[in-house]
């Protein structure tokens, strides 16, 4: 009977326990639900509170099995009891301090700030519960059963190899095959204390890893036991400590004023211990194996790993700071990501292969980047939900919240914790708070990066005020947890994509995405440099993170000054590169931001939209470019005045566009107004003045004064090497256009110096592919073809028309000089049926974009009436030569040099 009532009183309370247990458990599942982590002071609770429950269940299902006799139930009530009461104390605790979903911002944040004053309660009660854990373990485990009164009776006892790993082997492992390998090479010494830390990115697989070494060191070594530690916090280690102690049954594991961690690790280093192998899994926190401090409490957990000969240490961790410590550099293994044959077999273990979708999974593994937890994940969503691989891959793609709603659907893992999230998302998501509570600079640099581009991040661009030591050691704490990588030189870093987006995922959920984004904006503008020659390539080096922050969601719908001051720089780098199309874009963005911070006509608006039209004449929009060049020289002339500087800059740029549209003679008016402006404002060796001089150069070659033409270059050519230097790009391009007016003149020789120096100079400053280099090459292979070096002529031409195509576009109209270029390469070769072609292609063109009576159009004209001239047909070449000539008199006056080439051209077929 009174065996019953104990059974009877231990099952009741054992039910009530697991009842409160159950409502904790769920109140913290649902916090962490809808927020990257528990508060600090919480963590180590969310592990110990499923071991309890796990306790419970094994209790019931033993005094159902009639396995518990009469004395340990009576042991066992007043434990769960006090147990219970601990557990009610903290369930008081959650429902004060854990924010739900019935409650507003600004109660949950006020909540969340309570937290912060239970810190000691809970670290008590989290002792407390760690000690009732035990007492269960040990009262269920044994049953009373230790007889052992002494560590020397326990000595001589003999017992069977113990397997302490809480994990089935994983069927499924694949890879790794090289780490596991040097772990047994690592460990073969029976006869010295060994140690191995793998290192690697949450989600790695390194526990994984562990895993599959233990059961084939098992199979190695039968006789050698094996001890699996919980290092995630330092509650579940001294849990996993006292199982070892209660499964080995050692004496004084529950007396109040003894440590079952140094009973343990004395133990372990008798010879009644054996061989044995112990893993430590997730041992990412320092502080909790090597705190600061003297003291001998201030030791940490690392004084409880035995260093004895008799066995071996395999540890994991994230952070390389630490296993470092624990083994020194020569006992780390890194985990790198999957190679792509490897990441397929994972995922095709778990999805089937299907041989159609080969391209799909090549693209999903990459975007996933090659990282086992995410295959996984990956890999168990597309089976559970029965849906096409392509249709994860878009939904992958399609956003980063929706990339990141995927990667934090949570599913079954072999041989991961059960008492941890097993989502990429939330994996990482520890990492980085670890790594906020340990430095506040390695935190503030991640949240940095996760604002710029995820690849060739720039040391400039992390550089702190702290200095360059305390610079080195935040960013090799993240380097240490693999989240940041060294990129190609010491200058750059990356991240990995999935790091990348869960870094912005974990601000985004924190409420700090927005202010992270305006503090790297600022930063940018600070540093974005000017464009000018000597900082093109630290421009190149900026460019894709001041893209990525102008695109960052957070800042999408903000139209403020910074924002507009930086597509403003972007697009002037944009343009000095001749990345025309995403300069126009920029500058867009720039115009409609200024003129919501400052209205249509103040000075940077209309700087803004200055830029504007100008890249949209280096695209060849020169009607479009006209219009807004005038309208907003009417502004600055209104709003700024006539002497102003941008004024006079504005002058010129409708002077170009009405050069590039054929009128000449007041492109020639406005020009020499605009560098009668400079002189007397700026002087004559001002680089602006020199600008000036080059293009009222170019308006009198287009009308045929050579001479004066060949002097203002000349002028712009020594005054430019005078004040930039000889390989400054503007210098180049005086040196360029120096070599037309000279080919002009048939001055071949001379030009084609010039020229070679130009297309030299340019390719190395530039680029190859820039549209300035590409017109020196252009008209390089002019130069050559007037000398009848016809082959050399057309490949260059070919070359030139393939660059123009890809940069400026098809129907650009440098893209139509280059087809037309070839049209007469292959009339001077003889081959008059593609010369016809390329010349009618050309054509066209031009009078699409141009116009029937620009001088281009005409140039197209006059060709095609030299083929037919050629082919005999006199009277369609007298046809065309008569509307070539009518139009050039016209339009050019009937001096000019392409008028008088006209009148003799018709002479020829009349």
């Amino acid at each position: 009977m009174a065996e019953a009532l104990a059974i009877i009183g231990l099952v009741s309370n054992a039910i009530q326990l697991t009842e409160v247990c159950i409502k904790v458990c769920n109140r913290a599942r649902e916090y962490a639900s809808n927020s990257t982590e528990l508060p600090k002071a919480f963590r180590g609770l969310q592990s110990c509170l499923p071991l309890i429950k796990n306790s419970l269940e094994e209790i019931r299902t033993r005094v159902k099995l009639k396995q518990i006799n009469d004395a340990t139930c009576k042991a066992l009530v007043p434990v769960i009891e006090g147990c219970e009461a601990h557990m009610r104390d903290l369930q008081s605790i959650f429902e004060k301090v854990l924010p739900n979903n019935n409650d507003s911002k600004l109660g949950s944040a006020i909540k969340v700030m309570l937290s912060l004053g239970f810190d000691r309660d809970v670290k008590t009660l989290e002792k407390e519960i760690s000690r009732d854990i035990g007492m269960l373990t040990l009262h269920y485990a044994t049953d009373g059963a230790i007889k052992a009164t002494s560590l020397k009776e326990l000595m001589s006892s003999s017992t069977e190899a113990a397997f302490l790993v809480h994990y089935a082997r994983n069927q499924h492992f694949i890879g790794r095959q090289a780490q596991i390998e040097e772990l047994h090479s690592r460990l073969k010494d029976h006869n010295s204390h060994n140690r191995a830390v793998l290192v690697g990115l949450g989600g790695i697989g390194k526990s994984q890893v562990a895993i599959e070494f233990a059961y084939q060191y098992r199979e190695k070594h039968p006789g050698a036991a094996i001890y699996w530690i919980h290092a995630s916090d330092a509650s579940r280690f001294e849990v996993d400590y006292l199982q070892i102690g209660i499964q080995v049954r050692l004496p004084g594991m529950m007396v109040p004023n003894k440590d079952p961690k140094e009973l343990v690790r004395e133990w372990l280093c008798t010879k009644a211990s054996g061989r044995w192998l112990m893993i430590v899994d997730n041992a990412d926190d320092v502080s909790d194996f090597f705190p600061d401090g003297t003291t001998e409490k201030a030791k940490g957990l690392a004084q409880f790993l035995p260093t004895c000969g008799n066995g071996s240490i395999v540890i994991t961790t994230r952070n390389k700071k630490a296993g470092v410590k624990f083994a020194t550099s020569m006992g780390i293994i890194i985990l790198e990501r999957m190679d792509p044959f490897s990441a397929e077999k994972i995922f095709n273990a778990r999805v089937g292969g299907d041989k159609s979708a080969t391209n799909d999974v090549a693209e999903l593994l990459k975007l996933l980047d090659y990282l086992p937890l995410a295959i996984a994940q990956a890999a168990s969503y597309i089976a559970e939900n029965s849906i096409p691989i392509v249709e994860y891959l878009e939904m992958l793609k399609d956003s980063e919240e929706t990339a990141m709603e995927l990667l934090g659907e949570d599913f079954e893992e072999p041989g991961r914790d059960s008492t941890s999230s097993n989502t990429v998302a939330t994996v990482w998501a520890i990492s980085f708070d670890q790594i906020r509570s340990k430095d506040t600079l390695a935190g503030d640099i991640l949240c940095s990066m996760a604002c710029f581009d995820r690849q060739a991040i720039p040391k400039d661009l992390l550089t702190s005020t702290l200095g360059p030591v305390r610079l080195a050691t935040a960013l090799g704490l993240l380097k240490g947890y693999s989240l940041i990588t060294q990129g190609k030189n010491d200058h750059v870093f990356e991240m990995h994509r999935l790091v990348y987006l869960a870094t912005r995922n974990w601000l985004r959920k924190n409420g700090n995405f927005v202010t992270w984004a305006e503090a790297s904006l600022q930063t940018m503008l600070q540093k974005f440099p000017s464009g000018k020659h000597g900082t093109l390539d630290k421009c190149d080096l900026y460019l894709p993170h001041a893209q990525a922050i102008l695109a960052c969601q957070a800042l999408l719908h903000r139209e403020d000054v910074s924002k507009a001051s930086l597509a403003h720089k972007v697009s002037l780098c944009l343009q000095n590169r001749g990345r025309y199309t995403l300069a126009e874009s920029m500058a867009q963005n720039a115009v409609e931001w200024r003129e919501c911070a400052f209205g249509k006509e103040h000075e940077l608006t209309l700087a803004s939209e200055s830029n504007l039209a100008f890249v949209l004449g280096m695209r060849g929009k020169y009607d479009m470019a006209y219009k807004m060049h005038t309208k907003v020289l009417e502004s600055q002339e209104r709003v700024l005045g006539p002497d102003s500087l941008d004024t006079v800059r504005s002058v010129g740029y409708v002077a170009e566009m009405l050069r590039k549209l054929g009128r000449y003679a007041e492109a020639e008016s406005l020009h020499r107004r605009a560098l009668d402006c400079r002189v007397r404002i700026q002087g004559e060796e001002h680089v602006e003045t020199l600008s000036t001089v080059d293009d009222l150069a170019w308006v009198l070659l287009e009308q045929g004064h050579y001479p004066e033409a060949e002097t203002l270059q000349r002028r712009a050519l020594a005054g430019r090497e005078k004040v930039l230097g000889p390989v400054d790009p503007e210098t180049l391009a005086s040196v360029s256009d120096l070599a037309i007016v000279l080919r002009k003149q048939g001055k071949y020789e001379v030009a084609e110096e010039l020229q070679q120096r130009a297309v030299n100079g340019r390719t190395k400053v530039l680029g190859p592919k820039h549209p300035y280099t590409l017109w020196s090459k252009s008209d390089l292979a002019a130069v050559l073809r007037k000398q009848g070096r016809y082959d050399v002529a057309e490949e260059l031409h070919r070359e030139v028309y393939h660059g123009r195509r890809e940069v400026l576009g098809s129907d650009h109209r440098y893209t139509l000089w280059s087809i037309s270029d070839l049209g007469s390469v292959a009339f001077d070769r003889g081959n008059i049926e593609e010369a016809e072609n390329l010349q009618l292609q050309a054509l066209k063109g031009r009078r699409a974009i141009l116009g029937n009576e620009h001088p281009d159009t005409l140039t197209s004209l006059s060709k095609l009436a030299m083929v037919s001239r050629h082919r005999g047909n006199l009277d369609a070449a007298r046809n065309l030569n008569q509307q070539v000539l009518s139009i050039r008199k016209r339009v050019l006056g009937k001096d000019h040099p392409a008028t008088l080439s006209s009148a003799e051209d018709l002479a020829t077929v009349s």
